[in-house]
């Protein structure tokens, strides 16, 4: 079976604690998602930069107690 997903995934290990932020994109849209952003987010803007993906959504997640 082929996979015709156009969806992209990857994670960034940012911070002293090495948390990770995940990037989410389509690959034909060139739109993208960042969930659980943390503390630096430097590298990815870049990459969304150098990949040219309009970055419209942040998804903040939290632990619930």
């Amino acid at each position: 079976m082929q996979d015709k997903s156009t969806l992209s995934v990857k994670t960034f290990d940012v911070g002293p604690m090495l948390n990770i932020v995940y990037l989410i994109w389509d690959n034909t849209t060139k739109d993208a998602a960042i969930v659980d952003p943390a503390w630096d987010l430097t590298e990815v803007l870049n990459f969304t930069q150098q990949k040219e993906l309009t970055q419209g959504f942040t998804y903040q997640m939290d632990i619930i107690k």
